[in-house]
């Protein structure tokens, strides 16, 4: 099986469009985290605990996101060719 390369740097299109996807994935999901924090501030009690939660958890998914790019930039380095 081939692998389409890109013209300009000659590495495989579709995992570098996941190293892509991952980046924006992990960039959004901060934003949300952020807007969670930043709604959670004008909030006491249990709405503010939940909305940090939600924080969180939004985080998390970020982190994730930054484990997969990772990976696939690792797997992309081995296939680059160099």
């Amino acid at each position: 099986m081939t692998m389409k390369l890109s013209i300009e740097e000659g590495v495989p299109m579709a995992p570098a469009l996941c190293v892509v996807a991952q980046m924006k994935k992990a960039s959004a999901y901060r934003g949300h985290a952020e807007d969670c924090r930043r709604l959670a501030r004008g909030l006491r009690g249990a709405e503010r605990d939940q909305l940090a939660a939600l924080a969180d958890m939004w985080e998390t998914f970020a982190t994730e996101c930054d484990r997969r790019e990772a990976g696939l930039r690792a797997i992309l380095a081995d296939v680059a060719p160099g």
